[in-house]
């Protein structure tokens, strides 16, 4: 079972990730940690392009809004789903390239980014509860889980979040003025469903990158 775990952990990793999908409660702390990635894309992307972040909001349905101000306009809204497909792979290649101790310092990471998040741009009082709430679960994995376990935890999360970003994006094909879709086709006259195909292909390219150095990792192993 170990052994078919580790040659195959990215193909359970992503069923799980699919399952888990069915299973609304339990779900939540993952789609919300999506969310999270997804908005302070659009904060981070506002404050390199010489913006910065107003307030952040995160709803318990998994919905959220980065209210910015300055910046360039179109990278903004181009980094929410771009950026939360690229932190799933980065999570996911640092966890599977690294010692499983240094997993603690990524997640402490992490917990840093939330708080940060909590003290200087949270807003609403599902904000504070959720961004808590992943703060005090991050920081259980943190104190109770051993290094090996803390790597496959960060591992998933990466493939949960990158599946999400993938999928999310669909649900603007809606017809209705509004998400980051249709703020991209009133500054580029490009429609929306043009954008939507874009970070369906960039979610998965970054899939697709994951399985090559996951697959090439493996075949180097063999070798040595």
């Amino acid at each position: 079972m170990n052994t078919f775990f580790y040659q195959h952990r990215l193909l359970v990793f992503i069923t799980a990730a699919l399952l888990l999908d069915f299973i609304p409660y339990v779900k939540l702390p993952l789609v919300w940690s999506e969310t999270f990635f997804h908005e302070i894309s659009h904060g981070l992307a506002a404050m390199l392009t010489g913006g910065r972040i107003i307030s952040i909001t995160l709803d318990f349905v998994g919905s959220g809004l980065c209210v910015s101000q300055g910046g360039i306009r179109f990278i903004v809204a181009f980094a929410g789903y771009f950026g939360s497909a690229l932190w799933g792979m980065l999570i996911y290649l640092i966890a599977d390239n690294i010692k499983p101790k240094t997993a603690f310092v990524w997640v402490g990471v992490f917990i840093l980014m939330m708080a940060i998040t909590l003290v200087l741009w949270a807003k609403g009082i599902s904000t504070y509860i959720i961004l808590t709430g992943l703060i005090v679960l991050f920081s259980l994995f943190y104190k109770f889980s051993s290094s090996h376990l803390l790597k496959y935890v960060l591992q998933f999360l990466g493939i949960f979040v990158l599946l999400d970003a993938i999928r999310s994006p669909l649900v603007l094909i809606d017809g209705q003025s509004r998400g980051d879709g249709a703020t991209l086709a009133s500054i580029t006259y490009v429609p929306e469903f043009i954008w939507v195909g874009i970070w369906f292909a960039i979610g998965l390219s970054c899939l697709y990158f994951i399985y090559r150095m996951t697959y090439q990792k493996k075949l180097t192993s063999r070798f040595i």
